[in-house]
C-alpha cells in the first residue's frame, strides 16, 4: 500500500535571507505558490533591511526581518532582537519552511521555531549534507543540473516535495516587481525634468555593483555613455545604488573632460528605481541586483545589456527574452588582469569584467534600441 502524500501546507516559511537580486528572483515561486494554495499563510524571512524589497508583493502575507547587529549595539541587545524574532516566528507555528539559505544560523532558527517539515537543494552524493543541513525534504539534484539552470528554475524545483507544478513559462518565469503608482508618478516627473520635451528613447546606466569582481572600470562607462551620446539615439539617464554616489561623480568628471554633462540621480528607493526601469528602454548595467531588478520592471520590449565578469551566465542571467549578455572569454589564461589575486574558482577574487570591450557594450546598447 502507497503512503498517502503529505498534507499540503498551512502555514510556510520560505527563507531567503539576503541579497536584491535573489529576493527579487523569488517572484515566480511566490505566485506559483499561492497560485497552487490559495489559502496558504505564506511568509518570508530575509535579513534586516531586506524586507521592502518585496514589501508590496500580492502572494505574501507577512514578511519577517531577521536581525543583524547594528554598529555599536551591545551583544546583549542584538541576542534580545533576535531572540523575540524568534518567539515571532514560533507563535507562527509553520508546519512547512522551504530554505534557500542554508547556514546554521537558519538551521538552529527553524529546530527552535518547531517547523517540522523543512524543504531544500541538495546536492546528490555530498553525503557530509545529508546529515547536517536540517532538511527533511531534500530536492536532490546533481551538480551538473545547478551548473545547467538559471536561479529562477533552482527556486522553481522547490515545489516538488509540495506537489505543485509550475506555472507554464509564459505565466511563471518571467518576474514580476511590485510598486505602487505614486513611484510611477514621481518617476514620470523625474524625467520631465532631466529630459524637457523628449520623445527619444531612455537609456538607463548604472556602473554600480556591491563587489569589485562585478564592476565594469569607471573609466569605461564614461567612454561607453560618450559614444552614445555622439549617436543621438537616445536619452542616456546615470543611476547608482546606495553609497555608489562618487562613481557617478567619477564618471561626470571624466565626461566633462570631454564637455559633456549627462543627467545623474542618486540612489533611489526601490519602488521608484524600477518605475524609472519601466519607462526605459535598455538598462546597461553590471551582474548586480539592481539588474535583476531591472529586468523583472522593464516593459515587455525593454532589453537589458548586462555585463559579467566570471559568474556564471547560465545561473545569473536577467529572466526574460532578447536580453544581451556580453562575458569575455574565460578563462582568462595569460590575459589575467589580476594574476596575484585571481582564484578562477573564487569569482570575489576576480576581475574578468574589464576586458569587455567599450565597442562591443556600445554596439549592443544601439542594438537593443528600438529601431
Amino acid at each position: 500500500m502507497n503512503p498517502s502524500p503529505p498534507r499540503p501546507p498551512q502555514r510556510l516559511l520560505l527563507v531567503r535571507r539576503r541579497y536584491l537580486g535573489d529576493i527579487v528572483l523569488l517572484d515566480p515561486l511566490l505566485r506559483a505558490l499561492r497560485h497552487a494554495l490559495p489559502g496558504l499563510q505564506l511568509t518570508l524571512l530575509v535579513d534586516e533591511g531586506y524586507g521592502p524589497i518585496q514589501a508590496r508583493h500580492p502572494a505574501l502575507d507577512h514578511i519577517v526581518e531577521l536581525p543583524r547587529q547594528r554598529p555599536a549595539e551591545s551583544v546583549l541587545s542584538y541576542v534580545l532582537r533576535t531572540a523575540a524574532t524568534f518567539w515571532k516566528l514560533r507563535r507562527h507555528r509553520f508546519d512547512t519552511a522551504v530554505n534557500i539559505s542554508p547556514g546554521f544560523r537558519v538551521r538552529l532558527l527553524l529546530r527552535l521555531a518547531r517547523i517540522g517539515r523543512v524543504i531544500g537543494l541538495r546536492t546528490e552524493g555530498d553525503a557530509k549534507a545529508a546529515g547536517k543541513d536540517g532538511l527533511t525534504d531534500p530536492v536532490v539534484r546533481p551538480a551538473a543540473f545547478f551548473q545547467s539552470r538559471g536561479i529562477v528554475d533552482l527556486y522553481l524545483s522547490l515545489l516538488e516535495p509540495l506537489g505543485i507544478a509550475p506555472l507554464d513559462d509564459d505565466a511563471c518565469r518571467p518576474c514580476r516587481f511590485f510598486f505602487l503608482d505614486d513611484a510611477r508618478d514621481e518617476a514620470a516627473e523625474r524625467l520631465r525634468r532631466a529630459f524637457p520635451c523628449s520623445c527619444r528613447p531612455l537609456v538607463l546606466i548604472h556602473p554600480g555593483a556591491r563587489l569589485p569582481s562585478r564592476r565594469w572600470p569607471a573609466a569605461a562607462f564614461a567612454e561607453a555613455a560618450a559614444r552614445l551620446h555622439a549617436e543621438n539615439r537616445a536619452d542616456l539617464l546615470l543611476v547608482c545604488g546606495p553609497g555608489e554616489e562618487p562613481l557617478l561623480e567619477e564618471i561626470a568628471a571624466l565626461l566633462k573632460k570631454r564637455g559633456l554633462s549627462l543627467p545623474a540621480l542618486p540612489a533611489l528607493p526601490l519602488e521608484l528605481f524600477a518605475a524609472l526601469c519601466e519607462k526605459a528602454a535598455v538598462y546597461l548595467g553590471n551582474d548586480t541586483g539592481s539588474m535583476h531588478l531591472a529586468a523583472a520592471a522593464l516593459p515587455p520590449t525593454g532589453k537589458i545589456v548586462a555585463l559579467f565578469g566570471s559568474q556564471s551566465t547560465t545561473l545569473w542571467a536577467p529572466v526574460g527574452t532578447g536580453h544581451r549578455l556580453l562575458q569575455p572569454p574565460l578563462p582568462c589564461g595569460t590575459a589575467c588582469l589580476a594574476p596575484e589575486t585571481c582564484r578562477p574558482e573564487n569569482d570575489y577574487t576576480t576581475r574578468c569584467i574589464a576586458r569587455i570591450g567599450i565597442d562591443e557594450v556600445v554596439a549592443a546598447v544601439l542594438a537593443a534600441l528600438p529601431s
